[in-house]
């Protein structure tokens, strides 16, 4: 999945640099440099949260309420009259 997304951003960033004929390789090497910072913070953030997204998940589905609520037995009442 990262590195999916990351071979269509450097895909996207060598089609740009061509088009654009970019011979500044300061800005290059800048611009590669933020974006590998951007992808380690992003990947930090993944690996941060996703036991937590996992585990709320797992505690809804799991999660079973026994009690019918009061407009599903009005309901049943309803369609038995």
């Amino acid at each position: 999945m990262i590195s999916g997304y990351r071979s269509d951003k450097e895909l996207s960033f060598q089609s740009n640099a061509l088009t654009l004929g970019s011979s500044d390789t300061t800005s290059s090497v800048q611009l590669q440099q933020a974006t590998q910072r951007d992808m380690e913070k992003m990947k930090r953030q993944y690996e941060g949260n996703s036991n937590k997204a996992l585990q709320l998940l797992l505690s809804k589905c799991c999660e079973v309420d026994l009690e019918v609520s009061k407009a599903r037995v009005r309901s049943a009442q309803k369609a038995a009259m």
